[in-house]
């Protein structure tokens, strides 16, 4: 019973232990125990799985539980022992399904926090120098590196660590800084400094001038108590010639001689005037054009206010562009002075240049192409002439234009001046005669009378009488007819009725444009009657 026991322990656990050690008071199998072997059932092999039909494998022996104090089995020569699997992993008891591991929370994402600036790295009273960069307060603009120092405030403004105290540099503090220098702006006053005859407190003691010697030391003639300044040195005493830029009073008026043009500027070494021989040149003084450097900057006449307005000439026609002007004392290479060109790229563009026909402003007048374009005529009919009524100004023939204006008909392409003239009461040619040269022609010469046909050559169907005459007026090149006695729009001065004379004729219309039958006449050039004996002109 204790083997079925730790058999139905290991069926429940989903573990099966060789052994009996999987559950507590498991048997052994081994053939030597005390204990007589159970005939219930056969022992679990290593191979036996949870399923409780399943039998070993056929022909797979039986491996022998080992026991607590069980020999290791003899092994079987013929037959090569199996290796021994793995046991199963602890699962859940027999017929229970296999729970689904549940995944963990996931961890939340953090957001990394936002770096905060370094307060010394900002610049807080923005006068571009936070405290990384030296400014010893940056709540105060007036504070950092470099700064003007206000002396005797309390106040390190160029941040170098300390009021200023000293201003004149002799190692002495100002009395209002708590220091004993009596006059802080003369680096020769101080406690311990020579008295001189200066009618001042040198040695800050309080007293004016006092203990000065009467002994003239250096023989220059003037004692300390006629004020001389310094009576080791013969060359220094009251009005001795003061050598300037040395650092020493030679003439004892309390400085050395800094300013020699006494323009308000030092010169030498240390100075800022150029030239302290000349007090009109310092700096701030206007720039001139003199080729000297009036304001001490370095530069010449470059920025001088008197200077000249040149322009660039870009293209060497002699005539200045006056987009680019260029102040100088003196014409400089490249420039001129007049600024008249209109297109500086080109030399070939400038005033007086010819005038040519390119659609551009040659000669910089503000007219293109004037005086030198062509005059085309408008070919409306597209017969090659045109006509004078519609013409444009072009440097070369536009589409729709002719370079003749002789058309006398720009509506019909078959006129114009080269058409060869056509029988049909047209004047083809444009020479202002009608069918000339037709058989029929009523084209003449001349204007006015022209020509009378006597009564007596006409052929009318009626007598001789007055007024049986024809005249023959030219009216623009073309014949005109009028009968004598009768109103005919081509004479003038003539009554405009009939004066009943004569009566209808026979080839005359009412417009008197026809022609008239005519008797034969051939001494007249002027006319001729044909085989018809219908006269032509």
């Amino acid at each position: 019973m204790k083997r079925f026991d730790s058999f139905l322990c290991l069926i429940f656990t989903g573990v099966l232990v060789l052994g009996g050690s999987g559950c507590p008071g498991g048997d052994s199998d081994d053939s030597s125990a005390t204990s007589p072997p159970e005939t219930a059932g056969p022992t679990p092999s290593a191979e036996m799985t949870l399923t409780p039909t399943q039998t070993p494998r056929p022909g797979t022996p039986t491996p022998v539980l080992p026991g607590p104090t069980s020999e290791p089995p003899t092994p079987v020569a013929s037959t090569p022992e199996p290796p021994t699997p793995t046991p199963p992993l602890p699962g859940p008891p027999f017929g229970l399904p296999t729970p689904t591991p549940t995944a963990p929370p996931p961890t939340p994402t953090e957001t990394p926090p936002t770096p905060t600036p370094d307060p010394a790295s900002l610049d807080l009273d923005l006068d571009s120098f936070p405290v990384t960069a030296g400014d010893c307060n940056d709540h105060d603009a007036s504070i950092y590196p470099g700064a003007d120092e206000v002396p005797y405030d309390g106040i390190d403004q160029d941040c170098d660590g300390a009021d200023l105290t000293d201003v004149d540099q002799d190692d002495h503090d100002a009395i209002i800084a708590g220091g004993d220098d009596c006059d802080d702006q003369d680096a020769s006053t101080y406690p311990g400094a020579q008295e001189f005859a200066d009618e001042k407190d040198n040695d800050c003691d309080g007293s004016v001038d006092e203990n000065l010697s009467t002994t003239d030391d250096d023989l220059d003639g003037f004692p300390e108590s006629e004020g001389d300044c310094n009576d080791y040195d013969a060359t220094v005493y009251p009005d001795a010639d003061e050598v300037p830029y040395d650092g020493i009073d030679q003439d004892c008026d309390g400085a050395d001689l800094t300013d020699v043009d006494q323009d308000g500027y030092p010169g030498g070494p240390d100075g800022s005037d150029c030239n302290d021989t000349d007090a009109t040149i310092h700096p701030g003084v206007p720039e001139v054009c003199d080729g000297v450097d009036n304001d001490c900057d370095n530069v010449i006449d470059l920025d001088a206010i008197d200077r000249m307005t040149y322009y660039l000439d870009a293209d060497g026609d002699g005539y200045g562009d006056a987009g680019s002007p260029v102040l100088a004392c003196a014409l400089p290479g490249g420039a001129v002075e007049n600024q008249d060109d209109c297109d500086d790229s080109s030399a070939e563009v400038h005033p007086g240049a010819e005038e040519v026909c390119n659609e551009y402003d040659d000669d910089c007048d503000g007219a293109v192409d004037e005086g030198v374009t062509n005059t085309y005529y408008l070919d409306a009919d597209g017969d090659g002439y045109g006509t004078s009524e519609s013409t444009t100004e072009q440097c070369a023939l536009p589409a729709g234009y002719s370079t003749f204006s002789t058309d006398c008909d720009d509506t019909d392409a078959t006129v114009n001046p080269g058409a060869t003239e056509s029988c049909d009461g047209v004047d083809n040619d444009c020479d202002i005669l009608e069918d000339e040269g037709c058989p029929n022609s009523l084209a003449c010469s001349g204007a006015g009378l022209i020509h009378v046909i006597p009564d007596e050559c006409m052929n009318d169907g009626g007598g001789s009488g007055v007024g049986d005459s024809l005249e023959v007026y030219c009216f623009n090149h073309v014949a005109r007819f009028c009968l004598s006695g009768e109103y005919c729009q081509w004479r003038s001065g003539f009554p405009s009725t009939d004066d009943g004379t004569t009566c209808e004729r026979s080839g005359l219309g009412s417009d008197y444009m026809a022609n008239a039958w005519c008797e034969y006449w051939n001494g007249h050039a002027n006319y001729y009657c044909s085989s018809s004996e219908q006269i032509y002109f």
